[in-house]
């Protein structure tokens, strides 16, 4: 029997595109493949995600030490948990996402290399990370990254969410041939379709963030700014795990009637809180290429629930999915110059048509579930 291992170094709650993949698995495993995740443990007030039909196990996951022995002890152990896991599991095809989850899937394949079980592996990267942020980030990634690249001709499959990030991964790696890459974007369920089609543009509008949040790596206070200038016109709501005490301060400070921090909700949850929306906002500044070449899984979150999108015009890959003519509109915001839009004008739809979205999951994660199950 067919045994994939998942391995996950961070909670899935926080990773859409994992939880899509266990839910397609769920569905579409007609061959019994038995699966098996191996992850951390949230660290939040989060629901945890659950499958019958997929055991997920979980470890405390290492957090912050004051001392480099004891950070190092931390990371130890639970690596060691994972691979002994997977040893007692011994899975034949193991899928694994980012480089931090890499370690105990190298060290289980060296031990199964000489009985002749070695698994195949199978690598999908949520972030791009550049040369240069490997080389200045922590000693252990960069550590793991080596170990990877050793083993990149030996992978079944290699996937980046979009062309632009296996560009440059290509570029990092020009050693390698990489028959094996794939592209994989992150993008929600089928059942987000919304058809909703209704074209009025009414004050206030509502407009919502839903994700990670962060006062220097987003347009957060210009933003801000500019909701509090529309003096009513616009209504701004943010949902997050997070609680990051700079913008939560920042939004006291202005003691604003338009912007609220509604906390955390489920991602499954998302389809009906949407609907109260009409535009969704990604924020993102751009400051590492990660954030210049993303198609963001909220993009798409947004789009399918029938909600307008603004993201920044220095996110250059989403600019392929700028709208004409239709409606929910796309839209590349300058949002260091938000006294040019005309709330009015942006959020019109009545001389549009509209253009229900076709980017679903289920669609991309085909090619990577016929490689995961094939005999």
């Amino acid at each position: 029997m067919k045994k994939l291992a998942i391995v996950h170094f961070h909670a899935l709650e926080q990773y859409p595109p994992v939880t899509n993949l266990i839910k397609y698995i769920e569905v579409h495993n007609s061959a019994n493949v038995e699966v098996e995740v191996f992850t951390a443990s949230p660290v939040l007030n989060q629901t945890r995600f659950h499958s019958p039909a997929v055991t997920i196990r979980r470890w405390t996951p290492p957090g912050e030490s004051k001392t480099v022995v004891s950070r190092f002890y931390r990371y130890l152990v639970f690596y060691s948990q994972i691979f002994f896991a997977l040893l007692k599991y011994r899975p034949t095809e193991v899928l694994y996402f980012e480089t931090l989850s890499f370690l105990p899937v190298y060290v289980y394949r060296l031990f199964m290399k000489p009985l002749g079980k070695s698994p195949r592996i199978f690598c999908h990267y949520h972030e791009y990370m550049s040369t240069d942020e490997y080389e200045n980030g922590m000693f252990l990634t960069r550590f793991i990254n080596k170990l990877e690249k050793r083993n990149y001709t030996h992978m079944e499959w290699i996937s980046h969410t979009n062309e632009d990030r296996m560009r440059l991964f290509k570029m990092d790696n020009k050693d390698f041939d990489f028959g094996n890459a794939y592209i994989l974007p992150n993008y929600p369920p089928s059942n987000w379709q919304n058809t909703n089609k209704n074209s009025e543009s009414v004050l206030p509008i509502r407009i919502v963030l839903v994700g990670s949040i962060g006062m220097e790596t987003m347009y957060i206070k210009e933003f801000a700014q500019w909701v509090e200038s529309e003096n009513g016109r616009v209504v701004w709501d943010i949902y997050s795990f997070q609680k990051p005490d700079a913008i939560l301060e920042y939004l006291s400070t202005i003691n604003s009637k338009y912007i609220y921090f509604k906390g955390p909700v489920n991602y499954y949850d998302l389809p009906e809180v949407l609907k109260q929306y009409q535009v969704g906002v990604i924020l993102y500044k751009g400051h590492i290429p990660n954030c210049v070449y993303i198609a963001p899984n909220k993009l798409f979150e947004y789009y399918a629930c029938g909600l307008d999108t603004w993201f920044p015009v220095e996110m250059e890959t989403s600019k392929d999915y700028v709208t004409n003519n239709v409606y929910p509109r796309i839209v590349a915001v300058d949002f260091r110059n938000m006294e040019k839009i005309d709330i009015t004008r942006i959020t019109e739809h009545s001389n549009l048509n509209f253009q229900k979205s076709t980017y679903y999951c289920e669609k991309v994660l085909d090619p990577l579930w016929k490689k995961l199950s094939m005999t």
